[in-house]
């Protein structure tokens, strides 16, 4: 069970706190022991993992905070995507693609019904994508085993 202090109210992933004027504001909410550590992005994982990474957190941010705080929080992300070695490019990259308002057309079908599951190996796992695809098989990347 949470409890209130000073004036703010941990819920989940919520920090809901008073406003002067009466009204209530939100703001994602971090325990005091959390690290701010997530994939890396030196790490050995596919790159859309990587990515997804920094588009969940960012999705994360804009579903929580409300508007007197977004740019708090988003100010915070840049600073821990940073720790976690993602380059500048790959961060606006990121952040463009959350608030750019997504164009409604319908989803093109995948024609490849076959799929292929591989573990990602960095130096190979594009050329054999590229080789499978020729012959409608979709190729999912796995993570390396822990």
């Amino acid at each position: 069970m949470e409890k209130e202090s000073d004036g703010k109210l941990p819920f989940l992933d919520i920090l809901i706190h008073g406003k002067r004027d009466g009204t209530l504001g939100h703001s994602v909410y971090r325990k005091r022991t959390h690290t701010d550590l997530y994939l890396n992005e030196k790490s050995h994982h596919h790159p859309s993992q990587k990515m997804s990474v920094l588009s969940t957190l960012i999705h994360r941010a804009i579903s929580i905070a409300d508007k007197d705080n977004l740019r708090k929080e988003i100010g915070h992300l840049k600073k821990t995507f940073t720790q976690n070695g993602f380059s500048r490019r790959h961060i606006d990259l990121a952040l463009k693609r959350a608030f750019t308002p997504n164009k409604t057309s319908p989803k093109e079908e995948s024609t490849a019904t076959i799929k292929a599951y591989l573990p990602y190996i960095s130096t190979i796992s594009g050329k054999i994508s590229r080789i499978l695809k020729r012959f409608d098989i979709h190729t999912i990347h796995l993570p390396p085993p822990k």
